[in-house]
């Protein structure tokens, strides 16, 4: 029969075997914690990856989709991007049928004007629902992230997600989300700058083209950012006596020959 001493024995091995116990437990909750986070910081990097190597908006987008699918229970995924001009949220994608979102109303109108995070699971109970607007624009029977897109504390637009009717949105999926939006808003504004910059480019070049006389347009490196007709005409058949005018002429009006043709060379630098 079991006497005393084997019960002591047997309850010190019990205390170890219920420590064991816990450590497996708490490896496995760790390990598993640990898995998500590497598959969410992988996701964020196939994102920061497609923006810095794109500016294609449509590639983000598809990427953000996928990725954002990957670890969030959504319905659906929608991005509004600020137009100062109508003073709206103008829904992102040509094959969108959504409406442009006023600013200055409703829960979207709240999360520009304060730059943080609308997360509810009962949009028609926000203190910002605008019954006239949002009923519209917003799936009312399902959950709401909306999340601002910022660049240098500005919000240029607002990622806007619905999950399925029946499941929530928790704290970890929108610290997830704000994560995500953080690339996304970078790839607003490279796709804004670039656009801005190509129609400047393209200002220049069409003032350019009225010019009989050659034109050209260098950067600090001397790599050609604009050049007008008459001066492509000259790159193509004397690049090197055209660029041998430019640096003989920086600050200074000299008569340079290039070709059969005789110009009057004058280089600037300018801010």
């Amino acid at each position: 029969s079991f006497d005393d001493h084997d019960e002591r024995l047997l309850s010190a091995i019990a205390d170890y075997a219920a420590i064991a116990i816990q450590n497996a437990r708490l490896y496995l909750a760790t390990d598993k914690a640990l898995d998500e986070r590497v598959r969410e910081l992988a996701a964020l990097n196939e994102l920061s990856r497609t923006v810095s190597a794109s500016l294609n908006m449509e590639e983000v987008y598809r990427v953000l989709v996928e990725q954002v699918k990957r670890h969030i229970p959504v319905a659906e995924l929608q991005i509004y991007l600020r137009d100062e001009r109508k003073m709206a949220l103008r829904p992102f994608g040509s094959t969108s049928q959504l409406p442009n979102y006023p600013l200055g109303r409703g829960i979207l109108g709240k999360v520009v004007a304060s730059g943080e995070s609308i997360i509810t699971n009962n949009i028609a109970a926000h203190p910002g629902f605008d019954e006239q607007l949002d009923a519209n624009a917003l799936q009312e029977n399902m959950p709401l992230a909306a999340v601002p897109l910022k660049v240098k504390g500005d919000v240029v637009g607002v990622l806007v997600l619905h999950s399925p009717a029946g499941t929530i949105f928790s704290e970890e999926d929108a610290a997830l989300l704000r994560a995500f939006a953080n690339p996304v808003a970078t790839a607003v504004e490279n796709a804004r700058l670039y656009a801005n910059a190509a129609r400047q480019r393209g200002a220049i070049l069409a003032m350019g083209n009225t010019l009989s006389e050659p034109l050209t347009i260098l950067d600090d490196l001397g790599n050609i950012l604009v050049s007008n007709d008459a001066a492509q005409r000259l790159l193509k058949t004397n690049m090197s006596q055209f660029f041998d005018a430019i640096s003989s002429s920086v600050g200074r009006t000299i008569e340079v020959k290039i070709g059969d043709e005789t110009y009057l060379s004058t280089t600037e630098h300018v801010e």
